[in-house]
């Protein structure tokens, strides 16, 4: 699942590499990268859209409505909810009982019917399986942040048709036909915006049948943390647990 998440994450950005997006939008906050860059060095910018031509920004609104974020592999995306939801909750079920289980001990002995070796395995498979969704968390995350950086990039271009149109205003005739396609597109462009903000409640990216976003990661965590309070307290190690 991380790498098909990866995969949607390249979409996202070669989609806004082809309007031209800033390099600074393929970054998380940082200037560290979370996935290879759509082209190398040497392959050049890449094809790029031309936002002044209605027929090259609907061919791009389609081509984003079938490869971006959700809208890519629905019934694959679907399929990683339910078994991430189906396997974690196992992982999760198992270090719960057993630490619900330590509180009791066994009537002959005295003795914790759980013993520490089984409780420390069950504590790593735990953290183990949640380090790989945690990173799922962050890369769809990453993929649904692309619909602001999109929807920015569109309207600095219809800034820049509206300004162009009216500089062509009242320079002739061509001027002035080059203008109203010029208006044209603006509006078309204007719909795509639209649309895009739209599609971040129709079709984001999830994890565990969640929206992801840092409040997934919070739950996780959470959750986490509470189990291994549990396991920790029954250890003895953490003296004021105990």
């Amino acid at each position: 699942p991380c790498l098909w998440y990866a995969s949607k994450l390249k979409l996202a950005r070669e989609l806004h590499a082809m309007l031209g997006g800033m390099d600074d939008s393929y970054t998380c906050g940082g200037n560290v990268k979370v996935v290879w860059t759509p082209q190398s060095k040497e392959e050049g910018p890449g094809f790029q859209v031309n936002m002044r031509s209605c027929e090259d920004v609907a061919a791009w609104a389609v081509l984003r409505q079938v490869l971006h974020g959700g809208n890519f592999g629905p019934v694959i995306h679907r399929k990683f909810q339910m078994y991430g939801v189906v396997m974690f909750g196992m992982f999760l079920a198992m270090p719960t009982v057993q630490a619900l289980g330590s509180f009791y001990t066994d009537p002959g002995d005295g003795t914790k019917v759980i013993h520490v070796d089984v409780k420390i395995l069950s504590i790593l498979r735990m953290l183990l399986l949640a380090v790989p969704i945690l990173v799922q968390v962050r890369i769809a995350y990453t993929v649904n942040q692309y619909t602001g950086y999109q929807v920015q990039a569109i309207f600095r271009m219809q800034r820049a048709n509206m300004a162009l149109s009216a500089s062509l205003r009242g320079r002739g005739v061509d001027a002035e036909e080059q203008a109203d396609k010029l208006d044209r597109c603006q509006a078309l462009l204007g719909s795509v915006a639209d649309e895009i903000r739209s599609s971040e409640d129709s079709s984001p990216m999830r994890v565990l049948g969640l929206v992801a976003n840092p409040g997934v990661v919070v739950s996780i965590v959470s959750i986490l943390t509470s189990i291994m309070v549990l396991e920790v307290r029954e250890l003895g190690i953490v003296p004021f647990l105990s």
